[in-house]
């Protein structure tokens, strides 16, 4: 174990700014970035801007040209774009070493469901890949489970879970059914069986505004069938299953 009362070396020798493209990229590097994450990352960047450095260090197997040790993915996404270089003396063995574990060391950390929905609901965006990318985060860590304000969760009768709810935008093609006044809204509700449910980025519970396509084809199948719906609320966890399609008798 490493002697933490030593002094700790400081391995960055200089800071210059310089295009990413001047970088070469490191051949061992055994990170791969599906689509996904590469539109996470440009949406991220379009929102905030660049936040952070790129890693290099001057490798001798390449007679000392700059080597990327951390920044793949914006160099291949924004190569043409200055970025704030930090230039280490690292040789190529502690590189090879800082590659394999940089990432991984990260991983490691876990999520506090409940501290992570309190941090949520400081977010605003309306991209839709950031929003994809928060929705799964949440999901991932639980934060569904989160009481807030008094409100339980789980799966009884007089409780709800409440889904990440679904936002219109560049993602998504949409239809609005406007509604002129109350009455017509309340009608509108009653008629969908629009269940409570929240946001991730908001305490509040109400009716969910957007339903998909499937749940409200299934309200107005049964209604021409039956005259009413009488199934669970659309709107709620998950909506109906997606292979529920009705009676087919």
């Amino acid at each position: 174990m490493a002697n933490l009362t030593e002094p700790l070396r400081n391995r960055v020798i200089e800071r210059r700014r310089m295009r990413a493209s001047e970088l070469r990229p490191h051949p061992q590097n055994a990170r791969r970035h599906p689509d996904s994450q590469a539109r996470s990352l440009d949406a991220l960047i379009r929102e905030v801007g660049q936040v952070g450095e790129l890693y290099a260090y001057r490798s001798e197997k390449l007679g000392g040209a700059l080597m990327l040790l951390d920044g793949h993915l914006r160099l291949e996404r924004f190569p043409d774009s200055e970025w704030d270089i930090a230039i280490t003396d690292l040789d190529d063995a502690e590189a090879a070493l800082m590659l394999a574990s940089r990432d991984r060391v990260t991983e490691l950390a876990e999520w506090d469901p409940a501290a992570l929905n309190e941090l949520l609901q400081e977010v605003s965006v309306t991209d839709g890949d950031i929003t994809e990318l928060l929705s799964q985060l949440a999901e991932e860590a639980g934060t569904k489970n989160v009481a807030l304000d008094g409100y339980a969760t789980g799966t009884e009768d007089n409780e709800c879970e409440y889904p990440l709810t679904p936002v219109p935008g560049e993602k998504y093609d949409y239809v609005v059914i406007f509604c002129d006044n109350e009455s017509d809204f309340a009608n509108l509700q009653t008629m969908l069986k629009v269940a409570p449910r929240k946001d991730y980025k908001s305490k509040a519970v109400a009716a969910g505004r957007v339903i998909r396509f499937r749940e409200f084809r299934q309200v107005i199948e049964e209604i021409a069938r039956n005259g009413t719906y009488g199934r669970d609320s659309v709107g709620g966890p998950g909506g109906p299953s997606e292979g529920d399609q009705g009676d087919q008798s």
